[in-house]
């Protein structure tokens, strides 16, 4: 398990899409962690004021968004309990992808964009996402975790 209190973000790590032919590309300055070939078991999400931690166990696809009503079930990682509506988190937002080894994260065309350390995320583009990430899906921050 991840120790919460050991992560900061990582501000000076360039986010990249991945190429079109899936290759990933590591950033310079990190080394390479022997859990790196392994996905994780769950995502352990903690807001930026690190008051409120959710965990979420890991599927090969997960939604993030805000569930309205019962018709919303695609919605896997609900934030609506963090004020996602005021904080601009779209119903659909983001997707958390896992596959071969790698856990991808994508914006899906949200009004008030994804960001994934400091970058804006394209529409549709997956990107690498890794331990100690930082994520904001509109005006709502997270520290990312895994949990292996």
């Amino acid at each position: 398990m991840s120790d919460i209190n050991n992560l900061s973000p990582q501000k000076n790590r360039k986010t990249r899409p991945l190429s079109p032919k899936n290759k990933i590309r590591k950033a310079p300055q990190r080394r390479p962690h022997i859990l790196d070939k392994h996905i994780p078991r769950a995502i352990r999400f903690i807001t930026s004021d690190l008051e409120k931690v959710f965990t979420q166990e890991i599927a090969s696809m997960m939604v993030i968004g805000r569930r309205n009503s019962m018709k919303d079930v695609d919605v896997v990682i609900d934030l609506s309990n963090y004020d996602a509506h005021s904080m601009g988190v779209s119903r659909y937002h983001a997707m958390i992808l896992t596959l071969d080894n790698r856990v991808t994260l994508k914006d899906l065309n949200s009004l008030n964009g994804t960001q994934l350390n400091d970058l804006d995320l394209e529409p549709s583009q997956e990107y690498l996402l890794e331990h100690g990430d930082t994520v904001r899906f509109g005006q709502l921050n997270f520290l990312v975790a895994f949990v292996y």
